[in-house]
């Protein structure tokens, strides 16, 4: 419920349309639920941009606003309406997480082998 009357008074900051300001709020709570880890892909991407790693840094990055989304986006509202563009963000983002995760576990795993050998 307080997630409710947020997301409304966030909406209704922008817009007076009651139809808008439910449709905006519905997508607030979509975006807002993979926010969390959203934070963990871009720290992961700047870890490897730190690292001298820009080229994963850089796939981190373009594959969570464009190789994933823009497909989602075309796909996803077909079947969902208006609530599937708001979905796409939000699995745009958590496979962007994953693939954040599964780059970081290899680049540990390397890092781990390099250390025992010096």
């Amino acid at each position: 419920m307080c997630k409710i009357i947020v997301n409304g008074i966030i909406s209704s900051a922008f817009n007076s349309d009651k139809e808008l300001i439910s449709i905006a709020a519905s997508g607030l709570r979509w975006v807002f639920a993979i926010f969390p880890l959203v934070g963990f892909q871009m720290v992961t991407a700047t870890l490897f941009q730190s690292i001298g790693q820009v080229n994963k840094a850089i796939w981190l990055s373009v594959t969570r606003q464009v190789l994933i989304l823009i497909p989602l986006l075309l796909i996803i509202p077909n079947y969902w309406g208006v609530t599937g563009v708001w979905a796409s963000i939000s699995l745009s983002d958590f496979l962007s997480v994953i693939l954040a995760a599964v780059l970081l576990k290899i680049e540990v795993k390397r890092l781990k082998k390099s250390c025992k050998f010096h």
